[in-house]
C-alpha cells in the first residue's frame, strides 16, 4: 500500500490538483507567505508572488502570513522587522495581490491565531518534533541551540496552516515526507496535529503535499 505522504503519491496528488483548480478553484484554501528577515527581490517574483497571484485571480481561496513571530526562532535581532514587514506589504501590492480578494495579516496582528499553539502542542510528542528535518535544518543553518521556541516551530506552522483550515500546501519535494525516510515535514507534522484526535478532527481539514505547485512557504 503507498505511503500517502510519500514524495510520489504527492507527485500525482498534484497533479490532480492541477488539472482540477482551473474548474473548481473555490474548493481551495491556501496558506503561503513569507518571513520578515528582509527585503523581497526577484527571486521571490518568479519563485512565488507571481504564482500567489495567479491563483488569487483563479478564484482559490487565498492567505497570504507575514511570519513575524517565526524571525525570533533563529535570529537575535528583531531590530528590522516592522520596516521589513511594511516594505513587504508594499511589494505584494505592486506584484498583484488585491486585499479585497487575498488575506494578508502578521502573526502578532491575530493574537487568536497563535493561541492555538497551547492546544496542539498537547496534540503531537517529543519523538515527532525531534525528527522534524525543518527543525534540524534551521538549527544547523543558525548555528544556534535547539530553543523550545525552535523545536515548536513545526506546529506554530501547523498553527498557521489549520487558523485558516487550508486544504493544501505548496511546497518541495524535500518538505513532503519521502518514501525512504520516517522524518515528518511540516506538511505531515500538520496533518498529525490535524488528526490525532477526536478533538481536532471535528473542525481541522485534511492538508494535502502538494510538491509541483512549487514555490510556497
Amino acid at each position: 500500500m503507498p505511503n500517502e505522504l510519500s514524495y510520489e503519491v504527492s507527485l500525482e496528488r498534484s497533479n490532480q490538483i492541477r488539472a482540477d483548480l482551473p474548474q473548481h478553484p473555490e474548493k481551495y484554501t491556501m496558506l503561503t507567505g513569507d518571513r520578515p528577515t528582509g527585503r523581497l527581490h526577484l527571486g521571490h517574483y518568479f519563485g512565488t508572488l507571481k504564482s500567489r497571484v495567479e491563483l488569487q485571480d483563479m478564484g482559490v481561496h487565498t492567505n497570504v502570513l507575514i511570519a513575524d513571530y517565526q524571525v525570533i526562532t533563529d535570529r537575535d535581532s528583531t531590530d528590522n522587522i516592522q520596516d521589513n514587514v511594511y516594505n513587504m506589504v508594499i511589494d505584494y501590492l505592486a506584484c498583484g495581490l488585491d486585499p479585497d480578494k487575498t488575506m494578508i495579516y502578521t502573526h502578532s496582528a491575530v493574537p487568536a491565531a497563535n493561541q492555538l499553539m497551547l492546544p496542539f502542542l498537547s496534540l503531537v510528542s517529543e519523538a515527532l518534533l525531534q525528527r522534524n528535518p525543518i527543525v534540524k535544518a534551521e538549527m544547523e543553518a543558525s548555528g544556534h541551540e535547539l530553543t523550545g521556541l525552535l523545536l515548536t516551530y513545526p506546529v506554530h506552522q501547523a498553527c498557521d496552516i489549520l487558523f485558516c483550515k487550508g486544504t493544501w500546501c505548496r511546497s518541495g519535494a524535500t518538505s513532503c515526507r519521502t518514501s525512504s525516510s520516517p522524518a515528518p515535514s511540516h506538511a505531515s507534522s500538520t496533518t498529525a496535529t490535524a488528526r490525532c484526535s477526536p478533538r481536532s478532527t471535528r473542525c481541522c481539514p485534511t492538508l494535502r503535499c502538494c510538491p509541483a505547485l512549487t514555490g510556497a512557504r
